[in-house]
């Protein structure tokens, strides 16, 4: 199959990757209550969802901080995010809780540093909306 918009080779029903991630944006930005002007604390865990998330804000230039709220999370969980804010070029935070509400430790910091906005990412778990968030973070390394 091939991409409705410029012939390439599709990688879904009707798109190639460029115009696939062109419309995720696209449709990703319009359901935004915030603006690039505000400041945005991402709650990320390193999972595909909040991972997502801060790839795409960042890509389309919103003014972005991620945290990482540190209670028994795995090594490999924070490596992941470090390694990931580190290619992005997005600041990170750890925040040590040890009540174990993540919601909780993520709204004193937002207070506590004046953000404006926190964003987090919440997977669906359907098989249509895994295999999407599947190919997303395939295709965010790509090229």
């Amino acid at each position: 199959m091939t991409c409705e918009v410029c012939d390439k080779k599709s990688i879904t029903k009707n798109l190639c990757k460029k115009h696939f991630i062109e419309n995720f944006e696209k449709n990703v930005e319009d359901q935004l209550i915030f603006n690039k002007q505000n400041k945005i604390l991402i709650g990320i865990s390193g999972g595909l969802s909040s991972t997502v998330l801060a790839h795409v804000l960042k890509k389309l230039d919103y003014n972005i901080t991620c945290a990482f709220v540190e209670n028994n999370n795995s090594e490999k969980q924070k490596k992941i995010v470090s390694d990931f804010c580190s290619k992005m070029k997005i600041q990170l935070f750890t925040i040590v809780d040890q009540t174990k509400n993540i919601e909780k430790a993520l709204i004193k910091f937002c207070e506590n540093k004046k953000f404006d906005h926190i964003a987090t990412g919440q997977l669906i778990k359907d098989g249509k909306h895994n295999k999407l968030y599947a190919e997303l973070n395939k295709l965010q390394y790509a090229d």
